[in-house]
């Protein structure tokens, strides 16, 4: 029992100290040695806990990751439900339905600011100091999860004929808009604003870029 606590207590060391010099450095310039002598262990003592340096990244990212996936999931979720609940035929227009749809979704990433919040250290990690590790192009892997989402919803506003723009071979430009919003989003995060004011921006970056996505949508041919 006694050396099962004291794994965890050097296993435990070892993410605290990581994590501090991550922070501190990024996770690239940071070496085993620099985490041992952190936590006061040997480098043999830190290959019993971690194959790797990025092993351990690995251990304090994954949990962070799989909650932001889990709340954007239940708000996409909660966003399809009421897609294909809402009374179609009260809409005057196509254009009348896809403001109300955009507009719906304009708090959407308030959760996941929430959250990020509350795990400002490993949002910090993993959005400014995760050079070197599979995590250094987080903001390109997030854009195509979000694609995959949100092309399962706009083709089923396309086959009930609620917006024009057939959404066939239209990946790429999904792609660079929705890499667009969260690269600003990203910008917004790196000055490290307060809470409230960090989702007043975002929230205006998601108004301006509204009209946008609706010409878009509602645009046969031609490329907006």
């Amino acid at each position: 029992m006694k050396n099962m606590r004291d794994y965890q207590k050097t296993h435990q060391k070892l993410l605290n100290s990581g994590l501090k010099l991550f922070l501190a450095l990024n996770f690239e310039t940071t070496s085993v040695r620099q985490i041992c002598k952190s936590a006061d262990v040997t480098t043999g003592a830190f290959y019993k806990h971690f194959e790797t340096k990025d092993a351990l990244i690995d251990e304090l990212v994954a949990p962070y990751l799989m909650g932001l996936k889990d709340i954007y999931n239940q708000g996409v979720a909660h966003f399809q439900s009421f897609v294909h609940t809402v009374d179609i035929q009260a809409a005057d227009t196509n254009v009348d339905f896809v403001k109300v749809y955009w507009e719906k979704n304009s708090d959407e990433l308030e959760p996941i600011i929430t959250y990020m919040y509350q795990h400002a250290d490993i949002t910090k990690l993993i959005l400014f100091k995760s050079d070197g590790s599979q995590y250094e192009n987080v903001l390109e892997q997030i854009t195509h999860f979000s694609e995959m989402r949100v092309m399962e919803t706009l083709k089923w506003l396309q086959e009930k004929h609620l917006i024009k723009r057939d959404m066939q071979d239209q990946g790429e430009n999904i792609h660079l808009y929705i890499y667009a919003y969260l690269a600003t989003v990203f910008d917004i995060l790196m000055h490290e604003y307060t809470l409230e004011k960090t989702k007043r921006l975002i929230h205006e970056v998601y108004l301006f870029m509204m009209p946008s996505w609706i010409a878009y949508l509602l645009t046969a041919d031609v490329d907006i």
